[in-house]
């Protein structure tokens, strides 16, 4: 018997929990009552009769019998805003999206309004207004958009128009609370104030003042001669927009003041994810610090519903400078900290100013563009029991990981959230990978400027780790910066998305389980995916240098190349997995010859009419180069026989992104006029102005992934190159170089410069920019073979020009 009725009771809690994510129908008037409340207060009391009556339009969207009518009387003060309010016989929970209700009018004039009461307390119009006479129409507001919580208390302003029309009639029926999972975007920030719909008052503060403390304040109606509670707005000064706040008092002991600034529409903000509190002030006069005001925070709800008080001169770094507008950062914890016992930090209505030192003197502060940050993104923390940060998890391979939302299993330490995501790898055999788990395109790009990932990651065992991989602008794969070292306990992976070149962030994968030898029973879980903006990292300087190869990590093959070859040209390659397979895709490894380091390439080709090919280099881990202040690539290439440049292939380059992502293409001959001695490493110097003005449409400079080389003459003859030593360097060209006499005299003959009185480092560039050769010169000389032509001598002590004839 005990078990029916704890299966009972079970069934009755799934199904509780099933209403709650179902339409809730207040009220349909069927009954031939109103049953939604025990009482409905109008207001004014006497501003409307009030029955359910049988539909009159009983056509449309709506064919029930019985209908509420609302019938106004004519009291002679007509209000737009009468109804009633009715405490709510069963609370609306918060979750739901929008009421819709059915809606009928007499006139051409009438609208519905609404106003809910509960945690927030807000009343608003429906999103369309009513347009349609004696005809029903569904009005739908949104509470979702109006920061709507719970309801507990529904008003209803069912004429709300002026002028009123005192013989309004107006029927309601079917008001139904709309569920709909609706995840919100990734907000980074939320404005509180940025321009008032007045410049003469702001509507959403209020001023509060005990004599003999003083505020200039101002009433909503111009025409009143009653004292106002508003904040005067100005239209000079501002920081941005139209106007400004202006908030002058006066702090006298034995008095008191207070003013509070609140949003339009009077916003609720939930601020559990934001970080800070940003405005600025300017005063007209020098003004110390101390005599600025306190402030705290006011929530719609809550007790307390106010934060503990700060001293604002504890948030600027100095006296306020007169005509000056000085940016004040509030770090959210310290008003959390301030009263540790307010907890309503999800129905935030403003930010109270209130009176601090009593000196007896008149300040005046402008205030504007007040705005919460969120210098963190949370992509999920997974607390609403579903995966919302994409619309769908596409797991790789497709079955591989059972993955869930579950109770969090290990509720302590660093996380004591209550669900957590779950991932369990199946066992698929031989066809286990390392690599399992899933990517996912994001309902909200992450855009650039962040610095790292943090993810909260629990494992059963004790050797699983978790990898991530970043698809946007750069697309990558790389492991935490320390691994998992933890069993059963909580702890925070850092991904390190400076270091890898991260810029936005479109598709995020994930590899829960990424350890060899895999543990077919695997059991691992997430929480807390976080992106973070860390104002301490300091972006380091512009580098002189970029590295694209110089050794590869394999002596065999260079994993980051690719070659792609279209019979019957051919290129020699290597295959991944194993020596001597002849589907490769990837560039030989030579240990000998090399420039330098442990290895170099190995381009090996034959070009054929009516065939192609083309071979990338790149950087060891894919890297994405910023080349924008880069002014040249050099590189090595060594050829076993003498080489003709008509032999040579074409280049270009290509990005991890960007339309055009290849640049355009030219010939590598124009950087080697002389071809290839046998046996000899010979520098190639290629002007990254040249590459740009290839193709003027390509502007991906800042992502670029690496070098192609292409089939260019169809000689049908091998040709074998080893390439060596690719740098991106931001040293100039000689198209950069200013010529300038400044005494230097240089003159070349038999193999040699020659340059009176210097000793130190020259550079030697002929007229297309190329560097054609550089070194020391001690006593003056350097060592150098020229042609015939002009080219341009760069030292220390300036430069010059030399001509062979």
């Amino acid at each position: 018997m005990k078990a029916m009725i704890s299966t009972f009771c079970l069934v009755l809690f799934s199904l509780g929990i099933l209403w709650a994510q179902e339409n809730i129908v207040l009220d349909d008037f069927e009954s031939g009552t109103v049953g939604f409340t025990t009482e409905v207060h109008v207001n004014p009391a006497s501003s409307f009769d009030i029955a359910v009556v049988d539909n009159p339009v009983k056509a449309g969207i709506n064919l029930s019998n019985k209908v509420w009518e609302w019938k106004r009387h004519n009291t002679g003060d007509n209000q737009n805003w009468a109804g009633f309010w009715a405490s709510l016989k069963n609370e609306v929970p918060e979750g739901y999206s929008r009421i819709e209700v059915k809606y009928l009018r007499k006139n051409a004039t009438s609208q519905l309004r609404i106003k809910c009461e509960g945690t927030v307390t807000k009343e608003f119009n429906a999103v369309a207004p009513a347009s349609k006479t004696n005809e029903w129409e569904t009005m739908v507001f949104d509470l979702t958009a109006n920061g709507i919580k719970n309801i507990k208390v529904l008003a209803l302003f069912p004429d709300y128009y002026t002028p009123i029309d005192p013989a309004a009639v107006v029927y309601i029926d079917d008001i139904k609370v709309i569920y709909e999972k609706i995840v919100l975007p990734i907000i980074s920030s939320l404005t509180l104030f940025s321009n008032s719909t007045s410049d003469r008052f702001h509507d959403q503060s209020w001023v509060n003042k005990t004599a003999p403390s003083t505020v200039v304040a101002v009433h909503w109606d111009p025409a009143s001669a009653e004292p106002g509670d508003k904040l005067p707005c100005v239209t000079t000064p501002v920081k941005a927009g139209a106007n400004a706040l202006k908030l002058q008092w006066k702090s006298v002991e034995g008095g008191a003041w207070m003013a509070l600034v609140a949003a339009v529409g009077w916003t609720s903000f939930d601020l559990t994810k934001m970080k800070e509190l940003k405005f600025w002030v300017n005063s007209p006069v020098a003004l110390a610090k101390t005599t600025l005001p306190k402030f705290f925070f006011e929530s719609h709800s809550g007790t307390p519903n106010k934060t503990g008080k700060l001293l604002l001169g504890s948030y600027v770094t100095a006296d306020l400078a007169a005509n000056t507008w000085t940016e004040v950062i509030i770090p959210l914890a310290d008003l959390w900290a301030a009263d540790a016992t307010f907890t309503a930090k999800n129905v935030v209505k403003g930010i109270f100013f209130e009176q601090n030192s009593a000196d007896n003197v008149e300040h005046i502060l402008y205030l504007d563009e007040f705005k919460f940050n969120n210098t963190n993104i949370v992509v999920d923390d997974f607390e609403s029991g579903t995966v919302s940060f994409t619309t769908e998890i596409h797991g790789n391979p497709p079955a591989h990981f059972d993955y869930a939302v579950v109770d969090n299993p290990y509720k302590t330490g660093i996380n004591t959230s209550n669900k957590v995501w779950e991932w369990k790898r199946y066992d698929a055999g031989t066809e286990n990978k390392t690599w399992a788990g899933f990517w996912a395109v994001l309902k909200n790009e992450v855009p650039s400027g962040y610095h790292r990932i943090e993810v909260k990651f629990l494992r059963k065992n004790a050797t699983s780790q978790l990898r991530i991989k970043c698809e946007g602008a750069i697309t990558k794969e790389f492991n935490a910066i320390t691994p998992a070292s933890k069993t059963n306990v909580w702890e925070t992976m850092v991904f390190d998305l400076t270091a890898n070149g991260i810029k936005n962030i479109k598709v995020l994968a994930m590899f829960p389980d990424y350890y060899e030898p895999i543990d077919v029973a695997a059991i691992s879980y997430i929480d807390d995916i976080t992106v973070i903006f860390d104002e301490t990292v300091v972006p380091p300087p512009p580098p002189t240098s970029l590295t694209l190869f110089d050794n590869s990590a394999s002596d065999r093959f260079h994993d980051q190349s690719w070659v792609n070859q279209t019979a019957p040209s051919t290129v020699v390659t290597e295959h991944w997995e194993a020596a001597g397979r002849t589907d490769g895709d990837k560039l030989p490894v030579v240990t000998t010859p090399v420039k330098a380091g442990t290895n170099a390439l190995k381009l090996q080709w034959k070009s054929t009419d009516t065939g192609g090919w083309m071979a990338l280099v790149a950087s060891v881990g894919w890297k994405a180069f910023d080349l924008t202040t880069m002014k040249q690539l050099k590189f090595w290439v060594y050829s076993p026989v003498v080489l003709a440049k008509t032999a040579l292939p074409k280049f270009f380059f290509e990005s991890h992104s960007g339309n055009p992502n290849k640049s355009g293409k030219l010939p590598l001959a124009n950087y080697l006029p002389n071809g290839l001695v046998a046996n000899t490493w010979t520098e190639v110097s290629v002007p990254l102005a040249d590459v740009w003005a290839a193709d003027a449409t390509f502007v991906a400079k800042d992502v670029v992934k690496g070098v192609f080389f292409e089939q260019n003459t169809a000689d049908n003859v091998s040709h074998t190159l080893y390439l060596d030593e690719f740098t991106f360097t931001s040293s100039p060209t000689g198209l950069d170089i200013r010529i300038e006499d400044k005494n230097i005299n240089a003159y070349y003959t038999h193999g040699e410069i020659h340059i009176s009185n210097y000793s130190g480092y020259v550079r030697v560039f002929d007229l297309v920019g190329r560097n054609v050769a550089e070194g020391a010169a001690f006593d003056g000389k350097l060592s150098v073979n020229l042609t015939k032509g002009i080219y341009i001598v760069n030292t220390n002590l300036g430069n010059t020009k030399i001509v062979l004839q």
